[in-house]
């Protein structure tokens, strides 16, 4: 007869409460992984099903396709950028250009690699609310600073396309006088451009 998995993680943490608390975390550890990695796979699925290619550009493939509610960047060995199928509709061509660069720009610094990595770290201490808030605050930081990346030696003009190319990704659709129920946290935290 084997072991359960319940045994052979006591056989590993020992018996007693510390063993129950350390096959608690590894079982959470372990879930939150495999769960980011079936969820990932599912996401990346989605986002090629039907897919159209629109161009190469720097080894990244850009594709236009119906799952992605707006700009953005995936995959590690093929990396792609997808747009929305309306996405030329909706934003002028200096917008889709900045936008393509804020795209490439997270694969240029590695930003998918370093999230695969904060999420396994992420994964280690999934139980410690304040490595959830570091997780957030590294994702926002890493926005920042690929804006920072896009804009830098930009003329005011091109700052106040990019800017209304972020309004308008945070609302899905042109700005309007109405009133919407995003936040300024919604659109990019604490902005700089």
């Amino acid at each position: 007869m084997e072991p359960s998995f319940g045994a052979v993680l006591a056989g590993v943490f020992g018996g007693g409460l510390g063993g129950a608390l350390g096959a608690a975390w590894a079982v959470g550890a372990l879930g939150l992984l495999v769960w980011h990695l079936l969820q990932h796979r599912r996401f990346c699925r989605r986002m090629l099903d039907g897919a159209d290619r629109l161009d190469d550009r720097d080894g990244v493939r850009v594709i236009a396709t119906a799952a992605a509610p707006g700009p953005l960047a995936f995959g590690l060995v093929r990396r792609y950028v997808a747009f929305p199928r309306d996405f030329a509709d909706r934003y002028d061509a200096d917008e889709c250009e900045l936008a393509l660069a804020h795209e490439i720009g997270h694969h240029q610094r590695g930003d998918l690699f370093a999230n695969w990595v904060a999420l396994v770290v992420l994964a280690l201490h999934w139980f410690n609310p304040v490595a959830w808030h570091a997780f957030r605050r590294f994702r926002a930081d890493q926005e920042l600073a690929n804006d920072a990346r896009v804009l830098a030696g930009r003329s005011a003009v091109d700052r106040h396309i990019y800017a209304c190319a972020i309004v308008k990704a945070a609302h899905g659709g042109a700005v309007s006088a109405a009133c919407h129920l995003h936040t300024i946290t919604d659109l990019k935290g604490d902005c700089a451009c």
